[in-house]
């Protein structure tokens, strides 16, 4: 039995492949072929900087997508079903949207896979699989295998960290987020030694935690950040804001290796933050905490997003002043993306708010509903004004006072390149 599994690529707005620079290596595909019984042949391809096989002998093929990668994810289903090839997708647009996915496959996996694979595998072999594959219980992570990395093309891949997860699920239920869609709102979280072990067995020295909120039982997070200390390893993550609280875990994150947290800051407007149900996080308490992370040696990414139902065109430069002042180490900007299965998205189409679906659109930057007090140029254009003035050389100068001195060459790697990306366009 041969199979092969698919990472598609974004398009670009003339409708072809984006492609990528700097790719970060898939997780999730090199989990699912540890999965797989080793007399199965795996094949994975990322799509953004490989090409895709279409008159390869697979038994089947499955592909997993995010919205923005849906509309050509749907293209390569497409491809292969007109080849007589067999199609599962699964993933989180897959989930929110499985009516619409079986137009362009055989099967859908609603949820996390782990649980179902040793079925669908059988299935496909016997040639009778199911259309729809829906996980009835959340995955076990203490039985997370190692991630097959030797199945990817290593020697295209330009990003120096490795995917890693030690948890999944978030407490919080934000609006716009399709995070809780997917995994639930239950916070779960792999054994310490698991983690430690698949670090070990990787021979990186480089992660990334695709967590979404790394922080989110502190405890938990205490018992890993000082397991990783003696490795020696640098990485980066995801949390909230909140984490400013905890100066003590603040100071084991930074000992244990972290770059920087990525933190879900959104907006520096309270009533953003209570319309997007994450009113528990007060703009009065952000300088503090953010002063407190970096006192203790953190540096912090600030994701931000600009196009909310309060924002004016004074947001650009409200966002701008606050990153400047806590000295951020980089700027994360986006617009509010309405994904399928959010109540944010739910709440839009009542109000008859979406332009479209045309799921290519739905990516950083789009711009896809009805603004109330913004036309979309007027974001349009503020959005890159904005990008253009926070990574100008005099902002990234000034920034860099607020960074400690063992990460200042990785600040300026990432600061100087991203300037360069924004001014040809590219974010």
């Amino acid at each position: 039995m041969k199979i092969l599994l698919i990472k598609p690529d974004q398009l670009n707005a003339n409708g072809d492949k984006l492609g990528m620079k700097t790719p970060m290596r898939t997780l999730n595909l090199p989990y699912l072929a540890a999965l797989t019984p080793r007399e199965i042949t795996v094949e994975i391809v990322d799509d953004s900087m490989e090409e895709i096989n279409f008159t390869g002998a697979y038994d089947f093929i499955g592909i997993t997508a995010m919205t923005g990668q849906a509309t050509r994810a749907y293209q390569i289903a497409d491809k292969f079903r007109e080849k007589g090839r067999k199609v599962i997708m699964g993933g989180i647009h897959a989930t929110a949207l499985p009516e619409e996915a079986l137009q362009h496959c055989d099967s859908v996996v609603i949820g996390e896979v782990e649980n179902l694979w040793k079925d669908i595998l059988e299935d496909f072999r016997s040639g009778k699989p199911e259309q729809i594959y829906k996980a009835e219980q959340l995955a076990d992570l203490r039985s997370l295998p190692m991630p097959r990395y030797e199945l990817l093309k290593q020697k295209k891949f330009f990003s120096p960290f490795v995917p890693i997860q030690a948890t999944r699920g978030c407490p919080h239920n934000c609006n716009f987020c399709a995070v809780s869609t997917y995994y639930g709102n239950k916070y779960r979280f792999r054994p310490v030694e698991d983690v430690v072990k698949e670090i070990v067995g990787s021979g990186y020295k480089k992660f990334y935690f695709c967590d979404d909120n790394i922080t989110a039982n502190r405890k938990y997070s205490r018992e890993l950040f000082k397991a990783l200390i003696p490795l020696k390893i640098n990485w980066v993550g995801q949390s909230t804001v909140n984490l400013g609280r905890d100066e003590e875990l603040c100071k084991l994150a930074a000992a244990s290796g972290c770059h920087f947290m990525c933190l879900g800051i959104e907006s520096v407007d309270q009533d953003n933050l209570i319309s997007m149900n994450k009113g528990w996080s007060k703009v009065s308490d952000f300088h503090v905490l953010l002063n407190n992370m970096r006192r203790n040696g953190l540096s912090f990414v600030l994701n931000m997003i600009v196009g909310f139902d309060k924002d004016d065109n004074k947001v650009f430069s409200k966002i701008y002043d606050f990153s400047m002042e806590c000295k951020t180490f980089f700027l994360a900007l986006n617009t509010p993306i309405p994904y399928p299965g959010t109540k944010f998205a739910q709440e839009l189409e009542d109000n008859g708010r979406l332009l479209h679906k045309d799921w290519s659109k739905y990516v950083q930057g789009g711009i896809v509903y009805k603004l109330q007090n913004m036309d979309p140029e007027e974001l349009r254009d503020g959005y890159w004004r904005l990008l253009r003035k926070f990574f100008s050389i005099r902002s990234i100068l000034i920034r860099a006072g607020g960074q400690p001195l063992h990460n200042l060459a990785f600040y300026f790697d990432r600061n100087i390149g991203t300037y360069l990306s924004v001014k040809k366009g590219r974010y």
